[in-house]
């Protein structure tokens, strides 16, 4: 698993969204200061493919930022060839989302987007499970030395997730399945041939061929007596055919004979009736010359009406239109009126209007002299109990007493005066509106008559249009009277339309008098036809007849009397040919089951070899599987296993340690050999803090380097295409952090993504590439250096 794209949000110091381009990057350090969020870059990663986080497992929601609602993370990587992208969103509250696809020519193909479905995928994919993951690709701090001093079983449970080592649990069962498989079919084909095939063999064949010769010469002997039996017969049937004949030919010779005499019948019924019709016809032509009918005259008349009907209208609208165009004359004279009288009521209304505008004016002017006079009495008026006085601003205590009896009539004086010009303007207003009314009505009644002056004329010179094109069928006088004239046109062409309905009538008659002639006269040159061919037939028919005599006076003279033999004949021969059939059938069976024994014995032959292949084949599949089945053979290569990686893990150890110490396996853990103290041999658990972090990453090197050789098979060497180093530096010296170096770096070579967690400049410095997080007011930021 190589990383291509690491996007945050949410995430622990990474409040806003940060994304990490992995392009280009083999060996790099990820660099800040201590709580930047160097590590939860890769606890980001961790939770993005597996769901949990090293160090608070599933209960991953506290690390959503201070104060956020959600955090999502969203890697991208490739396995081999192939491109992923996994995405999970959590929120505070409500359930987490998830979604895993493929990127196929730039499109994302959705694969799981359900928790169980994604867990599953992952592991398929990647080959390996969290646990697994969190000690061989991702190395988290506090868990860096897990591998190495871990109980015997988790190591055992890594292996077999790193190498593969379910293979051979798959093998057993594949191995037991097969092996079952084959005593399945074994035994199935040995009931076969104890049952279905028990009876094939040669001698079997020998005896039913044997049978079908046999059977072969009945066969030919009975189709030998059918052919004797059927000449025979055709003898005997050649007179009785003969005789058949000539009864046959007795009866359609008379037959034919009464059919010519009913086509004679038949020709003279159609000659009488040739000459009814005839009369009929001629009836008919003279009654359609007296038919008085003007088709000219009807088109006219026909075509007029319509003409009439639209005159007839026009005309009783011309006279509505003249009626109402009086009537409106004395209408506007009224409105005029009205309108007059109505200005008149505006003029007095405004006279009195503009009256009670200067009476008002002289009672405001005599009551503010009268306020001037009495300017301490109107002062005394606007105070208030308990409110500051308008001048002295002084609380008033007590209202003062008395009265100005002339400012009081003054007062009176100016609301009368508004009443009075209150009272003028709205008969003004009043008036205004009645004359707008009368001159509105005036103008609506004028329109009104100019409109219906307008429409009279146009309805006369309409009358005057209809009357011209049916002047020249018409006299005025009739023209003067359209209605009259409407009803006798009417009459007219109920008159014409009887008469041309008498005409189509007769002219029907006639044509269906001449249709009936026409029919009887092909009937009888039918029946004139038929009694030359019923004639022809009886000269045919005996001719036939003669020719049968001949024929049966000719079989008679050469078989004697056989016609008796026929039924006899037919029995013998319908008893040779049920043998013959017999006979054939029972061959055909012999033949299909001679056949049959010898593909059956051809079979037994076939499956007999293949049980003795499939017995074989199941003891071979019994034997593996008991081998496989032995715990010491899993035991005994995990052990190999570990061996090998504690050599590979030796050869960094001592470049690391300058020497001093080797890594070997032994008694299902890890010790340490010191070459500087005699080659004694301890426990990797009495190592320093500084010594146990080289001994890790020794053993995270030779991991990363060997396990896609030592695995079976399946995807781990896909997935420590990565590695991510996270605790550990601070407690090497400079030599040591060389040493380290250099390891990674031809670890990586090139081929091999390599991540260092470092707080220590002078590491990140050393290091080909780097990524920065740097803290923020707003939370912290990514930068490649």
């Amino acid at each position: 698993m190589r990383p291509l794209r690491l996007e945050v949000e949410g995430f622990t110091s990474f409040r806003d969204k940060v994304v990490v381009d992995f392009d280009g990057l083999d060996l790099f350090a990820i660099t800040g200061p201590t709580g930047a969020g160097k590590s939860s870059l890769l606890d980001a990663m961790v939770l993005a493919l597996y769901g949990q986080v090293p160090r608070v497992a599933k209960e991953y929601k506290q690390l959503i930022s201070h104060g956020a609602e959600r955090m999502s993370v969203r890697l991208d990587f490739r396995i081999g060839e192939a491109d992923y992208r996994i995405a999970r969103t959590v929120r505070t509250s409500g359930q987490p989302q998830f979604r895993l696809e493929r990127i196929e020519n730039g499109l994302a193909v959705g694969l799981a987007d359900r928790a169980s479905e994604v867990a599953a995928e992952v592991e398929r994919l990647l080959g390996l499970d969290y646990d697994a993951f969190v000690r061989s690709v991702v190395l988290p701090q506090g868990q860096f030395d897990a591998f190495l001093k871990g109980k015997p079983e988790e190591r055992r449970k890594i292996l077999v997730a790193l190498l593969n080592l379910d293979v051979y649990r798959r093998m057993l069962e594949l191995a037991n399945a097969k092996a079952a498989g084959a005593r399945r079919q074994a035994e199935f084909l040995g009931r076969e041939l104890e049952t279905t095939l028990a009876g094939a063999g040669a001698e079997a064949v020998a005896a039913r061929r044997q049978e079908l010769r046999e059977a072969e010469a009945r066969r030919e002997e009975s189709e030998r007596a059918v052919g004797a039996l059927t000449a025979a017969r055709k003898v005997a049937q050649r007179v009785r055919d003969a005789r058949r004949d000539l009864e046959r030919l007795d009866r359609e010779a008379e037959a034919e004979e009464a059919r010519r005499r009913g086509l004679e019948s038949a020709l003279a019924a159609a000659g009488e009736r040739a000459r009814t019709l005839a009369a009929e016809a001629g009836r008919a032509a003279r009654a359609l010359a007296a038919v008085a009918d003007d088709p000219g005259r009807h088109l006219a008349l026909t075509e007029a009406r319509p003409r009439i009907e639209q005159l007839v209208a026009a005309a009783a609208r011309a006279d509505a239109l003249a009626r109402d165009v009086e009537a409106n004359a004395t209408a506007c004279a009224g409105a005029e009126a009205a309108s007059a009288t109505a200005a008149a009521e505006v003029a007095s209304a405004e006279t009195s209007e503009a009256q009670a505008v200067n009476a008002l004016a002289e009672a405001e002017a005599a009551r503010d002299e009268a306020q001037r006079r009495h300017a301490a009495h109107a002062l005394r008026r606007q105070l208030r109990k308990d409110e500051p006085c308008p001048v002295c601003e002084q609380v008033v205590k007590r209202l003062p007493k008395g009265s100005a009896p002339a400012l009081d009539g003054a007062e009176a004086a100016v609301s009368k005066a508004r009443a009075a010009g209150a009272a003028a303007r709205r008969a003004l207003d009043q008036a205004r509106v009645a004359a707008e009314r009368a001159a509105a009505e005036a103008r609506q009644v004028g329109g009104e008559a100019v409109r219906l002056r307008r429409e009279s004329v146009a309805a006369r010179t309409a009358v005057e249009a209809l009357r011209k094109p049916l002047a020249a069928l018409f006299e005025a006088a009739r023209l003067d009277a359209p209605d009259t004239l409407l009803r006798d046109v009417a009459d007219a062409l109920r008159a014409l339309e009887a008469a041309r309905a008498d005409r189509e009538r007769l002219e029907r008659d006639l044509r269906r008098i001449e249709k009936e002639a026409a029919g009887h006269e092909s009937e009888r040159a039918r029946a004139e036809g038929g009694a030359k061919d019923a004639a022809a037939r009886l000269a045919a028919i005996g001719r036939s007849r003669t020719e049968a005599e001949r024929e049966l006076r000719e079989a008679l003279e050469a078989f004697g009397e056989p016609e008796a033999m026929v039924a006899e004949l037919d029995t013998r021969l319908t008893a040779a040919q049920k043998t013959a059939q017999e006979a054939a059938a029972r061959a055909a069976r012999l033949r299909a089951e001679a056949e049959r024994l010898a593909q059956d014995a051809a079979r037994a032959d076939e499956l007999r070899g293949r049980k003795g292949a499939l017995d074989r084949e199941a003891g071979l599949l019994g034997a593996l599987a008991s081998h496989l089945k032995a715990d010491q053979f899993l035991a005994w290569v995990q052990e190999e296993a570990l061996g090998v990686l504690a050599e590979d893990a030796t050869r960094h150890l001592m470049a690391l340690s300058r020497g001093r110490y080797s890594l070997l396996w032994k008694d299902q853990d890890f010790v340490v050999e010191d070459h500087w103290n005699a080659g004694g041999r301890r426990s990797v658990k009495t190592l320093s803090g500084g010594e146990t972090f080289l001994a890790s990453l020794s053993l995270a090197l030779g991991l990363a380097e060997r396990v896609a050789a030592l695995a079976s098979e399946g995807r781990a060497g896909e997935a420590l295409e990565s590695l991510f180093l996270d605790e550990g530096f601070g407690s090497l010296d400079a030599d040591a952090l060389d040493q380290v170096i250099d390891a990674l770096d031809e670890l990586h070579g090139g081929q091999r993504m390599v991540g260092v967690v470092t707080h220590l400049q002078a590491l990140a410095e050393r290091l080909p590439a780097r990524v920065e997080v740097r803290r923020g007011d707003s939370g912290s930021r990514i930068a490649v250096a």
